[in-house]
């Protein structure tokens, strides 16, 4: 493969089972700044099918101050079960210590795994679904 390749410096999390990469978590320093600006509200959704590898991309939003949405970081999963949404969350919340004490509220989709790891991880911070 030949091109041009930028680096681009960011925390990089990922999570391995059985010498498998299950799930790769990213934040750049701009990402995790917008989150520590505006933290109080932090959508999470998948999207699926953008690669012909069976893979998820989960977007962390937030909403800034005119109500426009910011990354805050984004993953890509092999799989969306418990387990892996855990270590997904963890990920979140241990890259974003300060950020993460300030969340008020998550929208998320109907998923219940997802409902209920997000309030067993950020306990007290109320999961809107969105529609």
């Amino acid at each position: 493969m030949t091109g041009t390749f930028a680096r681009i410096d960011a925390n990089v999390n990922t999570l391995v089972e059985d010498g498998r990469v299950r799930g790769v978590f990213i934040q750049t320093e701009d990402m995790k700044n917008s989150f520590l600006n505006y933290p109080d509200f932090v959508c999470l959704d998948a999207t699926h099918k953008l690669t012909n590898k069976p893979l998820s991309l989960m977007v962390f939003l937030s909403e800034n101050a005119i109500g426009k949405g910011e990354v805050a970081a984004v993953a890509l999963l092999a799989s969306e079960n418990a387990k892996t949404f855990e270590w997904l969350l963890n990920a979140f919340k241990e890259n974003n210590i300060e950020g993460s004490t300030k969340i008020r509220c998550f929208m998320a989709d109907k998923d219940i795994k997802e409902r209920n790891k997000l309030k067993e991880t950020f306990p007290g911070a109320p999961v809107y679904i969105c529609r």
